[in-house]
């Protein structure tokens, strides 16, 4: 029996950018004639290669080769990849309200978390009866629903609304 040196395959994506594309994976088997090019996304069900394919979420890539003696299938020979810089969702986003009984003026802070590809701004929709402190954090003077646009460095965007209702008239003690 004649064995092969089986190298690892070599698996290359289109982008290690933080992208919102889809993702064209291209994988490098060693130059043996008649070897199988085997990938797999698990590790377990193998498809075979006949060239390059898109992803479109992050996950890991498996590669393969396995010559007619069924060498190379060992874990020592599987080359992986973890793809980690798609990222085609909105940010996640919540909210508090202070006070959360009755005043004047309440403060709505948004909070907004994105990865990989991070928040690049959050922009009050809503112009009446509210204004910009910083960043995350607005006044409002009225009860109503307020909107925002949340968006992150590749433009994936989320409008949130928040419902104010605690906005009125404060009695002072002793007060009827």
């Amino acid at each position: 029996i004649t064995t092969q040196n089986l190298t690892k395959p070599t698996i290359t994506p289109s982008t290690t950018n933080i992208t919102k594309e889809d993702i064209t994976i291209t994988i490098s088997y060693p130059e043996i004639q008649g070897i199988t090019k085997q990938y797999s996304f698990n590790g377990t069900d193998w498809n075979d290669y006949t060239g390059p394919f898109k992803i479109t979420e992050n996950k890991t890539i498996y590669a393969r080769s396995i010559d007619q003696n069924n060498q190379g299938g060992d874990t020592t020979r599987i080359a992986t990849l973890q793809i980690t810089n798609i990222d085609k969702q909105a940010p996640v986003v919540t909210h508090t309200i202070s006070p959360e009984e009755k005043a004047k003026v309440v403060t709505i802070t948004i909070k907004a978390t994105d990865t990989p590809a991070g928040v690049e701004s959050i922009n009050n929709i809503t112009k009446e009866n509210i204004t910009k402190i910083n960043e995350k954090t607005y006044e409002v003077t009225a009860n109503g629903e307020y909107e925002f646009e949340i968006r992150d460095k590749l433009g994936n965007t989320k409008n949130y609304r928040v419902t104010i209702g605690n906005v009125g008239i404060v009695a002072t003690p002793g007060e009827i």
